[in-house]
C-alpha cells in the first residue's frame, strides 16, 4: 500500500523539475541550477524528514571521500544500503554547493562520458537516482517490527474518544514528516491523560490507581508500573508535548519524539491488553 505523505510531494516535484532543467541547460549554466537543486533539498519539511530518517554521515564523510579519491577507478562507488547511500549523496551535493568540493573537477573526474555532456552524466548517474530514492523513502518509514505488530493488535478500550486518539496517534507516527510525529506524541499523551480518568470513581488520581491495580496485581511489578506512569506523566508536563509555556522544555530532535512515543505506547498497550474493556 502506498502511504506516501502528500506534504512531501510538492518538494519532490520541485526536485524533479529542477533536475529536468539541469539536464536541458549547458554545462556553463548548470552550476546555478545545481545550487537550486540543493536549495530544495534544504527546504522544510523535506529537510526535517531527511534529518530524522537518514543516518548522520558528517563524522565520516571526509574519510569516505578521501578513500574514494584514492581508488583506482574514477567512478564513485556508493553504498548498497539505501539510507546510507542517500545520506552520503546529499552530503556530497551539499559539499559541492558549499564549495568544499570543486564542481567542475568532480564532474570531469568522476562523470566523464564521451557520448553525453559531463553534467548530464552527473544527472543521470547521481541526481536522478537520488530523487528516485528520496521518493521511495517518502512512501513510508520503517517502524520496528515489535511496534508495528503492536499497533496492529491494540485492544479497544471501550471509550470512543480514547480509541480515536490512539488511532490518530498511530497514523501520525507512521507518517515520515517530523511535524506529524510530534503531533503523534501529543495525541498519545492526550490519550494517556484520558485513560487515567476512565475507571470509577471520577477522581483522576484514584481512577489511575484502580487502573494500575488491575493491570498489575503483583506488588513488585505494580510498583515498577507506577514509577513508569509517574515518570511519563512528568515528561508530559515538563516538555513541549501538551504544554508550551516558557518554563517547558522543547524537544529538539525527531528521534526524541520517536523514543517518547515508543515508551508511552508500550505502557498504554500493556494496560489495555490486561483488561477486555476499561469501561
Amino acid at each position: 500500500m502506498d502511504s506516501r505523505t502528500p506534504v512531501l510531494d510538492p518538494l519532490i516535484q520541485e526536485l524533479r523539475d529542477t533536475l529536468k532543467e539541469f539536464q536541458d541547460v549547458t554545462l556553463k549554466e548548470s552550476n546555478n541550477i545545481f545550487e537550486r537543486f540543493v536549495y530544495h533539498l534544504n527546504e522544510e519539511p523535506l529537510a526535517g524528514f531527511l534529518v530524522s530518517t537518514l543516518p548522520d554521515v558528517d563524522v565520516y564523510f571526509e574519510k569516505w571521500w578521501h578513500e574514494t579519491q584514492n581508488q583506482m577507478s574514477s567512478a564513485i562507488k556508493w553504498p548498497h544500503v539505501r539510507n546510507k547511500r542517500i545520506a552520503l549523496q546529499i552530503k556530497f551535493c551539499r559539499s559541492i554547493e558549499e564549495k568544499k568540493l570543486n564542481y567542475l573537477k568532480i564532474l570531469v573526474h568522476s562523470f566523464t562520458n564521451k557520448k553525453i555532456e559531463v553534467h548530464k552524466t552527473f544527472a543521470k548517474q547521481l541526481l536522478d537516482p537520488l530523487v528516485r530514492d528520496i521518493e521511495k523513502l517518502s512512501h513510508s518509514r520503517e517502524l520496528p517490527a515489535l511496534l508495528n505488530n503492536a499497533m496492529g493488535a491494540l485492544p479497544k478500550s471501550g471509550d470512543i474518544i480514547l480509541d480515536k486518539l490512539l488511532i490518530d496517534a498511530c497514523e501520525k507516527h507512521k507518517d515520515p514528516t517530523t511535524r506529524a510525529r510530534a503531533e503523534a506524541v501529543e495525541k498519545l499523551w492526550d490519550a494517556w491523560e484520558r485513560i487515567k480518568t476512565l475507571q470509577p470513581p471520577s477522581n483522576k488520581q484514584q481512577s489511575a490507581k484502580e487502573m494500575l491495580d488491575q493491570a498489575a496485581p503483583d506488588s513488585h511489578f505494580r510498583k515498577c508500573l507506577e514509577e513508569e506512569a509517574r515518570a511519563l506523566t512528568k515528561i508530559g508536563n515538563d516538555f513541549h508535548i501538551r504544554h508550551f509555556e516558557k518554563n517547558k522544555f522543547p524537544i529538539s530532535n525527531p528521534k526524541q519524539h520517536d523514543y517518547l512515543f515508543h515508551r508511552l505506547y508500550a505502557l498504554i498497550h500493556f494496560i489495555l491488553s490486561t483488561q477486555e474493556s476499561i469501561i
